[in-house]
């Protein structure tokens, strides 16, 4: 595992009353992707070959990088610190 930086990431994205749901989804979804890549990594390397894997392995990085990217904006957005708000003047008698 790739540590605790992810699950901050996440907790830090979530509404404080859906930290947990959040998590969870994210546990879930690596549980879910550990199953299927070996299975089916499996079978695409006994029935066509270790080519397969490797360029499937190279086009999905290339996606889940520029998919990355395309959330950073929206990432930022969601993690910057608010906008300080300017006291206002004192009045003058």
């Amino acid at each position: 595992m790739v540590g605790g930086i992810p699950g901050a990431i996440i907790a830090s994205l979530a509404p404080a009353d859906a930290r947990g749901r959040y998590q969870g989804s994210y546990q879930w979804t690596w549980g879910v992707a550990r199953f299927v890549a070996l299975a089916l990594g499996t079978s695409v390397y006994v029935t066509v070959g270790p080519a397969a894997v490797w360029w499937f392995s190279a086009v999905a990085g290339v996606a889940a990088a520029l998919g990355i990217g395309a959330l950073a904006p929206a990432i930022a957005r969601r993690t910057a610190a608010p906008e300080p708000v300017a006291a206002p003047e004192p009045a003058t008698a």
